[in-house]
């Protein structure tokens, strides 16, 4: 028996895209390639914010959500993320109105006017109709102009239409605005706070894992909030074990807060003691002993963020307390070993990476359901593939594991940005792009997902997606200096000198900063080198590139990257000898080699192209 006919209040989205139907008719594939990557966009967000899609009727999207701030809240992620797709220009329209539905079907005055709305949009903006303004007018995280009255087709009476501003007041600083770590101008949101390592106080000297992992796991939880600027974990365990003035840290770090703390950790038995500590002047905003059995271990991290919540009055909305609660049940034994590898794989080495895979091994043989263990297994092998070992098995196992992820926690964006790297290093670039979109879409502050996007374009010789994406990654975690390093390239390859020397620049000034708190870091050293070699300081990027090799002459990372800077001085043999040496010793990412313009200069010599096409 059909089902009846039912009336309700609904918030209703259209979009469509802008020049879809002259697209069509000068590249027809060219046009469905867009309208897919925009309804991959769009279903993300519509589920996050608990709306339904009605009905794709050509390059548009119809939805319906139960609260027009959820509606709202979509669109503008959704046009957000659109900013780093300048191909695919969307319009949005948003009304809330009296609608029928019956079974798969949503007709009414509510669905017509909001049709109608979604015309008056600027490409890339948001219409609503003064419904839904009155639905949001007091949300501080949205604003909109009025337009003025509308006069709309088939509409009885002219409505008041506001369009949504999507310059976010909190949203991060561009590229311009030299987003430096040590400059004030990089404090993105209200507040800022730094997590530093637990201190140790068990028995067991071994026990500093668990410390160390709690504390990372605080500032994952954190860096969730957009309301809150977090000063990364590499920065932040720089200070571990540094006698320094609270006030002193904070200074360096630029930020307003620090988390300090203790652990002790006794069979399973477990104490800690935390403290936030206002930098200005030293003094606790507040401090917490908590003395529980180990496997309460998840509800003492929730404790210690919702109090850090509190404290600094930071606005979450509603996906971001999804996000920060979001913890599947896990076994205390495996949790153990997972903060044991993660411990091993911050440090990149072949030998440190094969000893998280141990441990992470470990972990979901206790818990097969283990859904963040399986996406670092998955990570490890990614990792170990592109950099040491090109050899099928790691690749296989990466895919294997990353899949396993996304069947444990499909709405946790870790799987997702594990699935996206193992399809991409499997040449499953479309599938890749998708999965990375996805993890986006559930976490948009997710460093790693924007960063491996970018890789991903990169490999494909899709550069200036490429550029996009690594400009977004180096907004999201203002300390790293990876992301410009790479952008810089890009941009080269591009032919924007001008713009490759500005990112270059401030990577170099993020690098410099970095070394500052961790000297021996061999990866800052070979990735810094050569932009100061492109920026004409050849004697010391030449430094840096025999301190690197010092520290780790046998890593093909470094050797890799020490032949991007020797390419550059024109030192071409031995560039050529140190890339057969990266080559012999497992690095086979010929891809990446392809589309390195670092590399252009030996890309006429003999040995080169013997070397491409052993890797081929």
């Amino acid at each position: 028996m059909p089902s009846e006919p039912k009336r309700k209040l609904a918030a209703i989205m259209f979009s469509d895209m802008v020049g879809y139907t002259s697209l069509m008719q000068e590249d027809e594939d060219k046009a469905r390639e867009l309208v897919e990557r925009h309804r991959a966009h769009m279903k993300p967000f519509i589920e996050k914010h608990g709306g339904e899609i009605i009905q794709f009727v050509g390059d548009g999207t119809f939805c319906r959500f139960d609260s027009a701030k959820e509606a709202v809240n979509a669109a503008v992620e959704i046009q957000k993320v659109l900013e780093l797709e300048p191909e695919i220009n969307l319009r949005i329209g948003i009304h809330v109105g009296d609608v029928v539905v019956k079974g798969d079907e949503v007709y009414g005055d509510g669905v017509n006017v909001a049709s109608r709305i979604e015309p008056l949009a600027e490409p890339g903006g948001v219409c609503i109709s003064e419904r839904v303004y009155d639905d949001i007018r007091n949300q501080s995280e949205l604003e909109a102009r009025l337009l003025g009255e509308r006069v709309l087709k088939n509409v009885e009476r002219p409505i008041n239409i506001y369009s949504l501003i999507l310059e976010d007041k909190k949203a991060s600083p561009t590229m311009s605005q030299k987003n430096i770590i040590r400059g004030k101008e990089n404090n993105i949101g209200g507040s800022s706070i730094a997590v530093l390592p637990f201190v140790n106080i068990s028995s067991d000297p071994e026990n500093e894992y668990f410390g160390d992992g709690l504390a990372e796991e605080i500032i994952n939880a954190l860096t969730k909030i957009q309301d809150l600027r977090v000063a990364s974990r590499t920065s932040s365990f720089a200070f571990k074990g540094v006698k320094e003035d609270i006030r002193v840290i904070g200074e360096k770090l630029n930020v307003e807060t620090l988390l300090e703390g203790s652990v002790r950790k006794q069979g399973n038995q477990l104490r800690m003691t935390v403290q936030l500590i206002k930098v200005e002047d030293g003094y606790h905003i507040w401090s917490e002993t908590y003395d529980r059995e180990l496997q309460n271990i998840f509800a003492i991290q929730d404790e210690i963020t919702d109090n850090i919540i509190e404290s600094l009055k930071v606005f979450l909305s509603e996906n971001e307390k999804k996000l920060i609660k979001n913890k599947p049940s896990i076994d205390i034994k495996a949790y153990d070993f997972y903060l044991r590898a993660r411990k091993f794989m911050h440090s990149w080495t072949k030998k440190n990476l094969k000893y998280a895979l141990k441990m992470l091994n470990r972990a979901i043989e206790i818990d097969p359901n283990y859904a963040i263990a399986y996406a670092s297994i998955s990570e490890c092998h990614c990792w170990i593939y592109a950099y040491y070992e090109s050899i099928e098995e790691n690749l296989i196992k990466a895919e294997e594991a990353s899949q396993r992820s996304i069947e444990l926690g499909p709405d946790l964006a870790e799987t997702h940005v594990s699935r996206g790297y193992a399809a991409s290093l499997n040449k499953k670039y479309n599938e890749a792009e998708s999965e990375l979109r996805t993890a986006i879409g559930i976490n948009p502050k997710l460093y790693e997902a924007y960063y491996l996007y970018a890789r991903t374009c990169w490999v494909q010789g899709k550069l200036k997606e490429a550029s996009q994406y690594f400009r977004e990654a180096s907004v999201l975690l203002p300390e790293d200096y990876q992301a410009l390093n790479f952008l810089g390239s890009v941009l080269r390859g591009l032919g924007d000198i001008e713009k490759a020397i500005e990112a270059e620049s401030e990577s170099l000034e993020r690098v410099v900063q970095h070394l500052e708190l961790n000297p021996d870091d061999v990866r800052a050293l070979y990735l810094g080198a050569t932009v100061q070699i492109k920026l004409g300081n050849k004697k010391l990027g030449l430094e840096w590139c025999n301190k690197a090799l010092e520290l780790e002459p046998e890593d093909t990372a470094v050797l890799y990257n020490v032949v991007c800077s020797y390419s550059l001085l024109g030192k071409i043999e031995e560039a050529i000898e140190l890339l057969g040496r990266a080559v012999d010793g497992g690095f086979g990412q010929i891809e990446w080699i392809d589309n390195d313009s670092d590399l252009d200069p030996l890309r006429d010599h003999p040995n080169f192209r013997a070397l491409l096409k052993k890797l081929k």
